[in-house]
């Protein structure tokens, strides 16, 4: 499965327990906005999903990862899973 960047938008949400009036909040943006993206209703450029994954923590090498930016087409797949399997394995250290 190869996820869009609204689909990422969510997964990283919920990884980092926030709802979406909560993501909003913290990146400056109204809940419908962040349900825009995550229906794909909105497009989230991958400039944009970085800079919000920043502002609720994320390093920009973790967000570069879940986005599978700079890997080659074979490998987008794993290397998501990989960036999506990190963030779960954070966010429970943190908890």
């Amino acid at each position: 499965m190869s996820y869009s960047a609204g689909n990422l938008l969510m997964l990283v949400r919920s990884a980092k327990n926030l709802s979406q009036e909560k993501l909003a909040k913290k990146i400056g943006m109204s809940k419908s906005a962040v349900s825009l993206y995550e229906s794909e209703k909105r497009n989230l450029s991958p400039n944009k999903f970085q800079v919000i994954c920043e502002k609720i923590g994320l390093s920009t090498n973790l967000s570069k990862l879940i986005l599978a930016k700079d890997v080659s087409p074979n490998d987008k797949k794993l290397a998501q899973e990989l960036g999506l399997l990190l963030l779960r394995e954070i966010t429970k250290e943190l908890e």
